[in-house]
């Protein structure tokens, strides 16, 4: 099965978990995150974050920037920063070919570089999850997961101060965080 199967796959799957109607009796509280690979750490980012998952389109490099910010490139007609969340989570880059995640929060869109999508992780809201507290030195990182994926809160990344020193900006020019269409300046 080629990669690109793999992701439609993958993809039908979210479509058809999120189209189901959650019973709360037989479920209760529940988010899905989609699992991800990034160096040797599982990570989960919410599937309400995620507008796609696509092979890295050709990324041109930004002057100045460290090696959060890997460049900018287009995604779906729009210019959107790529940050690497291997570098983000100071973790070593993985050696295949790498995968971009395009997400999007109240601030805008962020390309996120990562290693390999695993699978659609449901955490029951009750679950034993560990919150971490806010002072972590991670603090997108919002819990771990009973199975160890990393629960990654996209709105606090999108603004944190280690994306925002990259390069990528929320507000102002250039804005690497690229802004829905008739969405707020």
């Amino acid at each position: 099965m080629s990669e690109t199967d793999r992701q439609l796959a993958l993809l039908r799957r979210r479509a058809e978990q999120i189209a189901r109607p959650l019973v709360e009796e037989e479920r209760g509280s529940v988010r899905s995150y989609l699992g991800c690979a990034v160096a040797n750490r599982r990570v989960g980012l919410p599937v309400e974050s995620v507008l796609g998952v696509f092979r890295v389109p050709p990324v041109t490099p930004v002057r100045g920037s460290d090696g959060v910010l890997r460049g900018v490139a287009q995604v779906r007609g729009q210019l959107v920063g790529v940050v690497d969340l291997a570098a983000v989570l100071e973790e070593p880059r993985g050696t295949g070919a790498p995968l971009l995640v395009l997400v999007e929060g109240s601030p805008g869109r962020l390309g996120l570089l990562i290693d390999r999508t695993e699978r659609i992780v449901e955490v029951p809201q009750h679950s034993h999850c560990r919150h971490l507290p806010q002072e972590a030195t991670e603090p997108f990182v919002s819990a771990v997961s009973h199975d160890l994926f990393t629960l990654i809160d996209v709105e606090v990344l999108l603004t944190s101060p280690l994306v925002r020193a990259s390069g990528v900006r929320t507000s102002g020019a250039p804005t690497l965080v690229s802004r829905t269409p008739g969405g707020p300046p």
